[in-house]
């Protein structure tokens, strides 16, 4: 079994200056990662995380709270595409007319210096899958980011067509298909084929 994990709220996410992958939870996130943690009724055999602060933020008190499990970085971060510009701090508002004309181009092959192209998103994702199902059986649990997960959904689901009109339905797919922060989808093993998609831990 495998638990994908977004990572909780940040300052990004609220719509606070940020910038790239220093953005740390807000207090409302650091709550969530609580809840996360809360949520596992066994110790997972292995903790994955992101390279990006929030996310790490995010697994620490699962880590804290299963001390003796081993945990990995892998290269489950955000998907990041637009231009240098996007490194600098910046707002969700600011950046929204970037993101509205890179999804409109629908160019799977647009990579800018230092960013990846929507091609390599679906191979982060699928290389992912492969690293998972090469694990010993056991919980897994990846602590990780919005757009990326639902990249890996779409690829268990088998919908990834590698082409412009493949982007587009990815994109509708991802404006149809909101994670939200804290929340935790579950996938089994042998498939993978999605098992459910948990945010009761967030009740209350």
């Amino acid at each position: 079994m495998v638990r994908l994990i977004r990572h909780g709220e940040s300052e990004g996410n609220i719509g606070l200056p940020s910038s790239g992958g220093t953005t740390p939870l807000t207090a409302r996130g650091h709550e969530q990662a609580r809840r996360v943690a809360g949520a596992f009724d066994v110790a997972p055999s292995l903790i994955v995380v992101s390279p990006l602060r929030r996310a790490q933020q995010t697994a620490q008190p699962t880590i804290e709270r299963f001390p003796g499990v081993r945990r990995e970085q892998w290269a489950v971060q955000e998907f990041r595409f637009l231009p240098g510009f996007a490194d600098d701090v910046v707002t969700t508002e600011s950046l929204a007319p970037h993101l509205a004309a890179y999804w409109e181009r629908a160019d799977p092959f647009e990579r800018h210096p230092g960013k990846e192209s929507f091609f390599d998103l679906l191979d982060r994702a699928e290389a992912l899958l492969d690293d998972l199902a090469a694990q010993p059986d056991g919980l897994i649990a990846v602590f990780s980011h919005g757009t990326f997960l639902r990249a890996v959904l779409y690829v268990v689901l088998g919908k990834h067509e590698r082409s412009s009109a493949g982007m587009s339905a990815f994109h509708a797919y991802h404006e149809a298909n909101p994670i939200d922060n804290g929340v935790i989808v579950e996938l089994g093993y042998p498939g993978p084929n999605i098992v459910r998609v948990d945010n009761s831990h967030l009740d209350g």
